[in-house]
C-alpha cells in the first residue's frame, strides 16, 4: 500500500509473481521477444507454446525483485526502458501525479485549474473512490499531446503542493542498473524517451522519441537495441511505420491476445499479469489467450 496507494493494477506482489512465473514455466517454452523474432527472421520455427515475459517502464524492482525470481526459476525476460530523466532517477509523469494526489493535504481540486477540463470539474482527494478519480486524471492526461501533458503535470504538482514520501517516488532504474540487467542476460528494449502518447504526436516527435531512446540505450549497452514497446501501448499508423523505417525488429503494443502467423511484428499483442492468486491468474490468462475480436482482424 505504501508504494501503490490507489491499487491501480499495475503491480504484482512478489509471492504471487513467483507463483505465476513458476506456473508459466511449467506450461510454456519461455524465451525473450528478441530471441523469438530473431528465430522467425532466420526462418526457424518457434517452440511449441512459445511465450515471452516483458516489463515496461524500467522500474528498479525489475532488478531488485524480479531478477532474483527469474534467475532462480531459470526464466529469461525483456525490459523496455524510457530514457529521459533516467540518469537523474526522475519519476515518470504518471508517478508524479499519483504521488501528488496521494500526499496532498488538500481535500479536492478543480480539473479546470490544471487544463484537464474546459469548465469547472472538482474531484475529491482521498475517500473510498479515490482510485476512480486518479484513473480519471491519468486518462485525461493521456488524451493530451506531450507538451500539454507535461504542463498539466506541473500544474497538478503546484496546485496540490504535495510532499511525496520516499516510497511513492517509484524508483526507476539508473543507467548502471540497466547495464547490470543487460550483463545478467536480460533483453533491454526501447520505450521512447519521455513516454508520450504517440497517437497524438507528429512524425518528427515520434521519430525523435524512438531514435533518442534507442541511441541512448545502445550507447549504454554498447550493442544494438532491436526491440521497442510503445509507451502506454498507444500506437497509430505513423508510429508503426516509423518504427519499421528506423529498423526496429519488432514493437510491442498492449492489445490483448496471442500472436499468430502471419505475425504483425510492428504491433505484437500482450497479456497483462494481474495481481491475483494462481487460480484467478490461470483463468485470466486462458481467457486472454482465446480472445479474438473483429478489431483483431483489422490489424493484419
Amino acid at each position: 500500500p505504501a508504494v501503490d496507494p490507489f491499487q491501480l493494477g499495475m503491480c504484482v506482489q512478489q509471492d504471487r509473481f513467483e507463483a505465476q512465473v513458476h506456473y508459466l514455466r511449467s506450461r510454456f517454452q519461455i524465451l525473450t521477444v528478441g530471441d523469438a523474432v530473431s528465430r522467425l527472421a532466420q526462418g526457424q520455427p518457434l517452440p511449441q507454446r512459445a511465450l515471452s515475459i516483458t516489463f515496461d517502464d524500467g522500474y528498479r524492482d525489475n532488478l531488485t525483485h524480479a531478477l532474483p525470481v527469474m534467475q532462480r526459476l531459470g526464466v529469461p525476460f525483456s525490459v523496455y526502458v524510457p530514457t529521459e530523466g533516467m540518469a537523474e532517477g526522475r519519476p515518470l509523469w504518471w508517478d508524479r501525479v499519483i504521488a501528488a494526489m496521494a500526499c496532498s493535504s488538500r481535500s479536492q481540486f478543480d480539473l479546470a485549474d490544471v487544463g484537464l477540463s474546459a469548465e469547472s470539474e472538482v474531484v475529491p482527494l482521498g475517500g473510498l473512490n479515490a482510485d476512480v478519480y486518479v484513473e480519471l486524471v491519468l486518462n485525461r492526461l493521456w488524451d493530451l499531446d506531450k507538451l500539454r501533458c507535461e504542463r498539466a503535470v506541473e500544474l497538478i504538482e503546484q496546485r496540490l503542493a504535495a510532499k511525496p514520501t520516499p516510497q511513492l517516488q517509484a524508483s526507476r532504474l539508473l543507467p548502471s542498473e540497466v547495464l547490470e540487467l543487460h550483463r545478467q542476460g536480460v533483453e533491454i528494449g526501447a520505450h521512447s524517451a519521455s513516454h508520450p502518447n504517440l497517437e497524438l504526436a507528429c512524425e518528427d516527435l515520434i521519430r525523435n522519441e524512438l531514435q533518442t531512446s534507442r541511441s541512448e540505450l545502445e550507447s549504454l549497452l554498447q550493442q544494438p537495441v532491436s526491440g521497442l514497446a510503445y509507451p502506454g501501448g498507444r500506437v497509430g499508423r505513423s508510429a508503426r511505420q516509423i518504427a519499421s523505417e528506423l529498423g526496429f525488429a519488432y514493437a510491442l503494443a498492449t492489445d490483448t491476445g496471442r500472436n499468430l502467423p502471419p505475425y504483425e511484428l510492428t504491433r505484437l499483442r500482450r497479456i497483462g499479469m494481474p495481481d491475483a492468486e494462481l487460480p484467478d491468474f490461470r483463468r485470466a490468462v486462458s481467457q486472454a489467450m482465446v480472445k479474438l475480436t473483429s478489431n483483431d482482424q483489422l490489424h493484419f
